[in-house]
C-alpha cells in the first residue's frame, strides 16, 4: 500500500488549491524524516523506501520548491533538508541545484523562507560538511544584514 500513499502524496502536491500543495510537502517531509529514519537511525520501515521511490518524492519537492505559492515553497524546502538528512546519497545529484535554492530562499523578502532555508541549508551542511561546508561559508556575506 506504500505506492498507492506516494502516489497520493504526488498528486496532492500537484493540486490546484495551494493549501492541500503545501499539507503534501508536509506528509512528503514526515515520510522522510519519521517514517524513514536515516542512515544511522534507520526504522523498520526504511526498506521500503526504494531508490525510485525516494526519486519520485525528490522530484516532487523539488517542483514545489519553485511552486507559485510561498507558504508551498518553504515547507517544500524544509521537507527537502529531512530528506537530505534521511537520504543523503539520493540526494547527492541535487546537492548544487538544492543549494543555490536555499540561497535564493535566504534572500527573499519573506522572514519565514528565510529562517526556513536557512535550517534547511544548515542541515544539508551537518549531512554533506566536506562537500558544502567551504562552498556556503565563501557565499555567506561577512556580516548578516
Amino acid at each position: 500500500h506504500f505506492e498507492t500513499v506516494i502516489d497520493a502524496y504526488i498528486a496532492a502536491a500537484q493540486a490546484p488549491n495551494h493549501a492541500v500543495r503545501e499539507a503534501a510537502c508536509h506528509c512528503i517531509a514526515e515520510l522522510g524524516s519519521r517514517v524513514a529514519g536515516s542512515p544511522t537511525t534507520p526504522t523498520v520501515h526504511r526498506e521500503h523506501f526504494t531508490h525510485p521511490r525516494v526519486q519520485r518524492l525528490l522530484q516532487t519537492l523539488l517542483a514545489s520548491f519553485q511552486d507559485e505559492s510561498w507558504p508551498v515553497r518553504d515547507v517544500a524546502s524544509t521537507a527537502l533538508g529531512h530528506f537530505v538528512t534521511a537520504f543523503p546519497v539520493d540526494c547527492e545529484d541535487y546537492r548544487a541545484q538544492l543549494t543555490d535554492l536555499w540561497f535564493e530562499q535566504m534572500a527573499d523578502n519573506i522572514p519565514s523562507l528565510r529562517r526556513n532555508g536557512a535550517a534547511a541549508l544548515a542541515m544539508a551542511v551537518g549531512t554533506w560538511t566536506d562537500q558544502l561546508w567551504d562552498d556556503v561559508t565563501d557565499r555567506l556575506p561577512p556580516k548578516p544584514p
